[in-house]
């Protein structure tokens, strides 16, 4: 009888060593064993990192919680679009359903949200069969209104207090604007290890992007509060809040949050997708 394990034979560890992985990691795939046995037992490659998140999990190398660092910091945070609604500048249509080179501007923001947060919302309040197609929870504003981005923030913060108790930001991304950075919530999340309560803003170009940013969870009661006596600003509310500021760079010599109001803002957008396929 030919053993299922016999692969792992053939690597230079001892059998008592063998044993143990066979043990341990015989749910994971046999193109990660190597690495994996690098790792605990030194030798060849040992300086290979495991790529596999379920090796890491198995094995017990990637802290008390059993995940990764990487991981363990998008836990922690929850990824709002802000779908907006009709835009009067591009016609009464919802930009959401914007198609740019045959996909759905919802779908490209989506996907670039995708893997930097531990879950994606939708701040919605008319959504179409594209929002619902997704599959992602869809919030309306709780505070009635039209109130403005501000009611859709403090709607994720809300929902992320009440479902995902172990977040700790939600990050809020634009409906128009789809080639913001891929390491948007890294970036931020960086400079929250030294600003733990305050709103953490992106800015380029020597322009500040107030609906691009990290609200902790904690804020959830002060926003209904500056909601409910009038406010509507987002700067009105720094005003009681500073935010920290990020400075993101340029990319091709494109404003990574360019964000698109006009048929003009499309053609543009066009060609710089175009540029990034390209590369």
């Amino acid at each position: 009888m030919v053993c299922d394990w016999m692969p792992l034979c053939t690597l230079p560890y001892s059998a008592s060593q063998v044993a143990l992985m066979i043990c341990v990691l015989e749910h994971v795939t046999f193109i990660n064993i190597h690495a994996a046995c690098s790792n605990i037992f030194g030798g060849a490659n040992s300086s290979r990192l495991i790529e596999s998140n379920q090796t890491e999990r198995a094995l017990g190398l990637s802290g008390k919680s059993g995940m990764s660092v990487e991981t363990e910091k998008r836990n922690k945070v929850i990824g709002c679009i802000l779908c907006g609604g009709k835009s009067r500048r591009m016609g009464g249509s919802d930009k959401a359903l914007l198609d740019l080179n045959g996909t759905a501007l919802l779908e490209h923001v989506a996907s670039r949200l995708h893997g930097q947060v531990a879950q994606s919302v939708l701040s919605v309040n008319e959504p179409s069969d594209l929002h619902e197609s997704l599959g992602l929870p869809m919030l309306s504003d709780q505070l009635e209104g039209h109130l403005g981005p501000l009611a859709g923030v403090h709607s994720s913060l809300s929902w992320v207090r009440q479902n995902a108790p172990g977040a700790s930001d939600v990050v809020t991304v634009a409906i128009d604007t789809p080639f913001f950075p891929t390491n948007l919530v890294e970036t931020l999340a960086a400079s929250r290890k030294t600003n733990a309560g305050a709103p953490i803003i992106c800015s380029s170009g020597g322009r500040d992007h107030f609906v691009f940013g990290l609200w902790p969870v904690a804020l959830v009661d002060p926003l209904k509060g500056y909601l409910l006596k009038g406010g509507r600003s987002i700067k009105g509310f720094f005003k009681d809040y500073p935010p920290v500021i990020v400075e993101f760079e340029l990319q091709n010599a494109v404003d990574p949050f360019l964000n698109i109001n006009t048929p003009e803002d499309v053609a543009i957008a066009l060609e710089h997708l175009a540029q990034l396929q390209v590369q």
